[in-house]
C-alpha cells in the first residue's frame, strides 16, 4: 500500500518548486498536463493551484493555449470549483469538443443538471463544435430524474437523427436514464434497437432494471446473457440471485429453471446444475426441445438434436460431417464454450455438430434439387455457433461444379418461428 501511494504523489514533489526563482521546469509541457489531471482525480486542489500559477508566471496558461486551460477546466470542475472552470471556458476564443465535455461532466458530477443542458442547447446553437457521443452520453447522464425526462427524450430524438445512439456510451447512458425513471419499456425499447454482445451494456440494462425491481425484465436480458456467450463473469452473483428470485414468484417457469442451470454451468458448478435438474424432476418440469423441421415434398421432416430416428440418419449425419469439413477451411470453429455440459472439448464438439437445425439443413442439401432455396423451421432460437455454421454453408466457394458451369449456391435460410434470420 504505501508504494502504491508513494508511486501516486511522486510527481507532486516537483510542483512545490515550480514557483520558486530558478525553478527548473518540466521538461515538456505535458508533464505539467499529467501533473494536472493527477491534481484532479485525487482532488489535490493545493497543487492544481500551484501548477495554474506556474502556467499563468509562464505564459502558458492564456485563452489560446487550448490544452492548458481545457486542463484547467478539467481540474476545477473535478475538485468542485466549477464557477471557476466556466470563467476560464468563457475567455476561450475557440473551444473544442473537450472544452465542453469537461465543463458539462463538472456541472453533472457537482449536481448541476439543469446547466448541462443548457451548455447542450449553446453547444448546438453556436455550431463552431459538434456533439459527439460523450457530450451527449454526458446530457443524457444529467435527466436520470423525473423532472427531466422530457429533455431527456429530446436528447434521444436528437440521437436518433444524428446516429449516435448506436455508440455504447449512448446507449448506455440512455437504457440508464429510463431505467432510473421507471420508464422501463423505453429502456428496453433502447436495448432491443441496437443487441450487442458487449459486458459494460448488459451489465448496464440489467444493474438498472434490477435496481429499479424490474426483475422480470432482468430476466429476459440474463437469457440474452447466456444465450449470446456474453463473458460476465463478475455478474454471475447477480444472475443467480434474480433467477431464484422470480423463481420464488414464479415455481414453475421452465425458462427460468433453465437459465439458473445454464448460469451454473457457466460458472462450472456442475453440483448447482444437478440440483435444478432435480428440483426440475421433483415438480416435473420438462424443459422444451430444440426442434427444427423442413417441409419437402409436402412431407415434413423434424428433427432433434442428435436425432437418430429418422429412416435416412445415417446419410444425413454423413452429410453433416461433410459441410463442417468444407467449413472449417472458410472460419468456422466450434464454439464449444456454448456447450454448458461437463465433458471433454472433443464430446462438445461432437454436441455442437449435430443440433437439429444443421441436421435438417444437411437433410435438405440431401434432397432438394441444387436450384432450390432451403427453409428450416425451429421452435427456439438458433444458438451462435448454428449461427456462424449456417453462414458459411450458405454461400460457399464449393459450389462451382466446374470453371464454365457455375451451380447457382444453394442458400439455407434459417427461421424462428415465422421470421427468417439468413
Amino acid at each position: 500500500m504505501l508504494k502504491a501511494q508513494r508511486k501516486v504523489y511522486v510527481p507532486f514533489r516537483h510542483a512545490q518548486f515550480l514557483l520558486r526563482p530558478n525553478a527548473v521546469s518540466p521538461s515538456s509541457p505535458l508533464d505539467l498536463i499529467k501533473l494536472l489531471k493527477l491534481s484532479a482525480d485525487t482532488k489535490t486542489v493545493k497543487v492544481g493551484k500551484t501548477i495554474h500559477s506556474h502556467l499563468i508566471v509562464t505564459s502558458q496558461a492564456t485563452e489560446n493555449n487550448i490544452i492548458e486551460v481545457n486542463s484547467l477546466i478539467n481540474f476545477y470542475a473535478k475538485v468542485n470549483q466549477v464557477s471557476i472552470a466556466h470563467n476560464l471556458f468563457d475567455r476561450m476564443p475557440d473551444r473544442n469538443v473537450v472544452s465542453w465535455s469537461a465543463l458539462m461532466t463538472g456541472y453533472l458530477l457537482n449536481g448541476f443538471s439543469l446547466k448541462v443542458i443548457r451548455l447542450l442547447k449553446d453547444m448546438i446553437s453556436e455550431g463552431n463544435v459538434s456533439p459527439n457521443e460523450y457530450i451527449f452520453a454526458i446530457a443524457i447522464s444529467s435527466c436520470c430524474d423525473r423532472g427531466r425526462v422530457e429533455e431527456g427524450r429530446q436528447c434521444h430524438g436528437l440521437l436518433l437523427k444524428t446516429g449516435f445512439s448506436f455508440h455504447n456510451y449512448v446507449r448506455n447512458a440512455l437504457v440508464s436514464m429510463y431505467s432510473k425513471c421507471s420508464i422501463v419499456q423505453d429502456a428496453m425499447g433502447v436495448w432491443n434497437e441496437v443487441p450487442v454482445n458487449d459486458i459494460v451494456a448488459y451489465n448496464s440494462i440489467l444493474s438498472r432494471l434490477v435496481e429499479n425491481g424490474y426483475l422480470r425484465e432482468g430476466l429476459e436480458v440474463l437469457r440474452s446473457m447466456v444465450s449470446e456467450s456474453v463473458k460476465w463473469d463478475k455478474n454471475y452473483g447477480l444472475g443467480r440471485w434474480v433467477a431464484e428470485f422470480v423463481l420464488e414468484m414464479d415455481p414453475n417457469d421452465v425458462g427460468t429453471y433453465t437459465l439458473l442451470s445454464n448460469i451454473y454451468a457457466k460458472e462450472k458448478r456442475w453440483d448447482g446444475v444437478v440440483k435444478v435438474r432435480k428440483l426440475m424432476r421433483d415438480k416435473k418440469i420438462k424443459k422444451e426441445p430444440g426442434v427444427s423441421w423442413i417441409e419437402i415434398g409436402n412431407v415434413t421432416h423434424i428433427f432433434t438434436s442428435e436425432d437418430n430416428k429418422h429412416p435416412d440418419y445415417g446419410q444425413t449425419y454423413q452429410k453433416v460431417k461433410e459441410l463442417l469439413a468444407m467449413i472449417k477451411p472458410l472460419g468456422y470453429t466450434p464454439d464449444i464454450g456454448a456447450v454448458l455440459h461437463d465433458v471433454e472439448d472433443e464430446q462438445k464438439e461432437y454436441y455442437l455438430s449435430y443440433h437439429s437445425e444443421k441436421l435438417a439443413i444437411a437433410y435438405g442439401l440431401l434432397k432438394l434439387p441444387s436450384e432450390a432455396s432451403i427453409l428450416v423451421i425451429k421452435n427456439l432460437r438458433i444458438c451462435d455457433d448454428c449461427h456462424s455454421a449456417v453462414r458459411l454453408i450458405s454461400k460457399p466457394p464449393w459450389w462451382l461444379q466446374d470453371i464454365e458451369h457455375v451451380r447457382s449456391p444453394t442458400r439455407a435460410i434459417m427461421g424462428h418461428g415465422n421470421h427468417a434470420l439468413l
